[in-house]
């Protein structure tokens, strides 16, 4: 916009110098300087208003109707459909469609076009005021067509590079939001860590007391019922931890060697006490192949995926853990013969707060899953329902130990 009354202005210039040069009647190019004598003058107070205010969709529409409406008044007192000016009709017209695309403003424009034309060439040519004798009306012709065409690139350009800097912009906006939002959900990450543990540590006193009065109860009955509420504060811990783990972030791995069977006693021997309360026994098969591996992470994702299979199973059940050398690694496999999955639920398996157990969290896969991933190794499950679940560790080899 702010280079449209130079460019203007150079043409009217050029073809003023024109005018005067042919043998047009005076009348005719007094009015013809009159007329774009004040197109131009109104395009630099339009282009010094622009740099005081924001240029909007509604100021360049009614821009573009006004350049219409001058180009016309022009056409008309330089000869109607014979004008020299007629060619820059074609200007706003076009730049109207690159602004607005398919829309109203579109049609308006088109709209009164076509019916300035039409009228150019049903009203009568008033004495005084007919086309431009050549050869200059015919030069003037070639001068109108060429700013025309200035007048189309630098709109259509103008409009590109406002749009490219809007979508620059948008997309700085959108970044910043998207900064914004994971600052907000560590903050809240960690704040769901801090709240966790300071409930964590009154629920594990609470079950410490819970254990001693259950110790000291002649009634079997009451004994009963304080075993559920010891059962509902482990879940709860459970429950904590995971939390806990979730939002505490991945560190360093810290390797060392230990056997794959070795690893799996440890975490037999943790969870042996939770298994014969459910009557649900927990067997551990094969060789003990040297596992390179953070031990104390690999673990605890061992424990979340049995805690789910003996969710999963029924009192006389079995849960097996394998291990075995494979030619890229070890494998670990935790084999259940509880109620398994649909293929649905296999599916969502390891998303957050998805879980098919009643009271769990979902949240001890999707532990495992990241643990197993910083190890760069594999976790796939299958199950078929009422047979049971079989979960797949692929652990890679580590050369460099």
């Amino acid at each position: 916009m702010t280079l449209r009354p130079f460019i203007a202005l150079v043409g009217g210039l050029t073809n003023g110098l024109m005018l005067k040069l042919s043998a047009a009647d005076t009348s005719q190019k007094a009015a013809v300087l009159i007329c774009f004598g004040s197109a131009v003058t109104a395009f630099f107070v339009e282009a010094w208003l622009l740099r005081r205010y924001p240029l909007t969709e509604r100021w360049l529409f009614g821009s573009l109707t006004a350049t219409l409406v001058a180009i016309a008044i022009g056409s008309f007192v330089s000869g109607g459909t014979l004008s020299p000016f007629l060619p820059l009709i074609f200007a706003p017209v076009v730049v109207g469609f690159a602004a607005f695309g398919r829309s109203r403003e579109t049609l308006w424009l088109l709209s009164m076009g076509v019916t300035l034309t039409i009228g150019l060439a049903a009203l009568p040519t008033l004495p005084g005021l007919q086309g431009v004798p050549t050869p200059w009306g015919a030069r003037m012709v070639g001068v109108s067509a060429c700013v025309a065409l200035v007048l189309l690139v630098t709109g259509v350009v103008g409009l590109v590079d406002a749009q490219a800097a809007a979508a620059a912009s948008l997309e700085a906006m959108r970044n910043e939001a998207l900064l914004e939002m994971e600052r907000h959900t560590r903050n809240m990450d960690l704040l769901n860590a801090r709240v966790a543990h300071e409930v964590k540590n009154p629920l594990t006193a609470i079950r410490g007391l819970v254990q001693l009065v259950a110790r000291k109860l002649p009634d079997e009955r009451d004994r009963e019922r304080l075993a559920v509420v010891q059962a509902e504060v482990d879940r709860a811990l459970q429950t904590l931890g995971s939390h806990i783990a979730m939002a505490k972030p991945l560190g360093e791995l810290e390797r060392s060697v230990k056997g794959a069977r070795t690893l799996l006693l440890g975490v037999v021997e943790l969870l042996h006490g939770r298994a014969a309360d459910l009557g649900i026994e927990l067997v551990v098969e094969g060789s003990d192949e040297p596992l390179v591996a953070d031990q104390q992470k690999l673990r605890a994702a061992l424990v979340n995926l049995v805690l789910n299979a003996l969710a999963a199973s029924a009192p006389g059940n079995r849960v097996y853990l394998k291990s075995c050398r494979t030619s890229v690694g070890t494998q670990i496999k935790i084999v259940d013969e509880g109620r398994g999955m649909s293929e649905l639920e296999l599916a969502h398996v390891g998303e957050p707060f998805i879980t098919n157990s009643e009271g769990g969290s979902g949240l001890g896969v999707s532990i495992a899953r990241s643990i197993l991933e910083q190890h760069g190794a594999t976790l796939t499950f299958t199950s078929k329902p009422s047979v049971g679940t079989t979960v797949t560790m692929e652990i890679p080899a580590w050369q460099n130990c």
